[in-house]
C-alpha cells in the first residue's frame, strides 16, 4: 500500500488506490511466511476500508472517498450517527451457510478472484465499522446503530474519568463488544445467527461464538471490532481497535492458535 502511494505517477494518470491488489500481496506474503518450515495452517475472512481524498470535478475540492474491500462474512458498515442512518454495508459471501469465503490453507478463494470492492463518498463525522462475524452474528443492524449512537452520547455527557480516558471511539467499541459478547454467551438469546440457521432448516438457539467448521476451518476464535472515525474538521482518521480473544481449551485449540497466527500475519501485511 505504501509503495503504491509513494511510487511516481504520470501527470495525466488518474491515481486511485487498489485495495484488492494490496490484499492480494498480503495474502501471497502470508502464504510464503506460513509455509514450510513454519507450516502454519489456518484461514481467515478479510475486510478493510481505505480513505482516499478524490478531487471533485465540479468544485475542485478534495472529497473523502472510501474504498471498501470484503472477502467472507465479516462486514464493513458505514453509518451517520447524527441521523442514526446506515449508509452502506457489505454483503456476506458464503459458499453455503456457515462456510464463508476465506483466505488460507484448504481454501481455493483468493483476493483477485473473490474480493468485493466498493467505492463511496463519505462526510466528516461518518463512522466506519469493520466487524467480524463475532459481532454481526450476535447483533442486528439496528442494535449496532443504537449502541454506537448511545455510546457516543454517553461519552459526551459522562463525568467518569475512566470513561473519558478511553476516548469516544474506543468507548463505543468497548460497549459494542460487550453487547455482542453478552448475546454470544446467552443460550436463550435471539440472534441473527440463530435466525439464519432456522431459515436453513437447522435447529439453533442463543448467540454464536465463532468456532472452526468443516470443510474449511473457520479459525475465528475472537471477536474483532475496529472503528474508524473521520474526525470533525480535519482530514485525518481516528482509529480504535479492540480485541477480545477467546481460545477454548478443546481439541480445536491447536488449530485455533494456527488460524490466529495466519490471520495476524495477513492483517499486518495488509496494513
Amino acid at each position: 500500500m505504501e509503495d503504491d502511494i509513494l511510487r511516481a505517477h504520470q501527470s495525466n494518470e488518474e491515481y486511485h488506490p487498489d485495495p484488492v491488489a494490496y490484499l492480494d500481496r498480503a495474502y501471497e506474503q502470508t502464504l510464503e511466511a506460513t509455509s514450510a518450515p513454519n507450516d502454519c495452517q489456518g484461514t481467515t475472512t478479510a475486510c478493510g476500508a481505505q480513505l482516499y481524498y478524490k478531487k471533485s470535478e465540479e468544485t475542485g475540492e478534495n472529497v473523502p472517498t472510501l474504498f471498501i474491500t470484503n472477502l467472507g462474512d465479516s462486514q464493513v458498515l458505514v453509518m451517520r450517527p447524527g441521523e442514526k442512518e446506515i449508509l452502506y454495508k457489505t454483503t456476506e459471501q458464503w459458499h453455503w451457510f456457515d462456510c464463508p469465503f476465506q483466505l488460507g490453507t484448504n481454501s481455493l478463494d483468493t483476493p483477485r478472484k473473490n474480493a468485493a470492492l466498493t467505492m463511496m463518498e463519505i462526510e466528516v463525522g461518518d463512522i466506519v465499522l469493520a466487524m467480524s462475524d463475532g459481532v454481526i452474528d450476535n447483533l442486528w443492524e439496528h442494535e449496532i446503530v443504537r449502541i454506537v449512537t448511545e455510546s457516543l452520547e454517553k461519552w459526551e455527557t459522562s463525568d467518569d474519568p475512566r470513561t473519558k480516558a478511553m476516548g469516544r471511539i474506543q468507548f463505543a467499541a468497548s460497549e459494542l463488544m460487550t453487547a455482542a459478547k453478552t448475546i454470544a454467551e446467552d443460550p436463550f438469546a435471539e440472534s441473527p445467527y440463530m435466525e439464519h440457521a432456522i431459515e436453513e432448516g437447522l435447529a439453533s438457539s442463543g448467540g454464536e461464538f465463532p468456532t472452526p467448521g468443516l470443510p474449511v476451518p473457520r479459525g475465528e476464535h475472537s471477536f474483532l471490532f475496529c472503528v474508524i472515525c473521520l474526525t470533525r474538521g480535519q482530514e485525518s482518521w481516528m482509529i480504535s481497535v479492540l480485541w477480545l480473544l477467546s481460545v477454548f481449551q478443546t481439541s480445536q485449540t491447536r488449530t485455533a492458535t494456527r488460524d490466529t497466527r495466519f490471520y495476524a500475519h495477513l492483517y499486518f501485511s495488509f496494513f
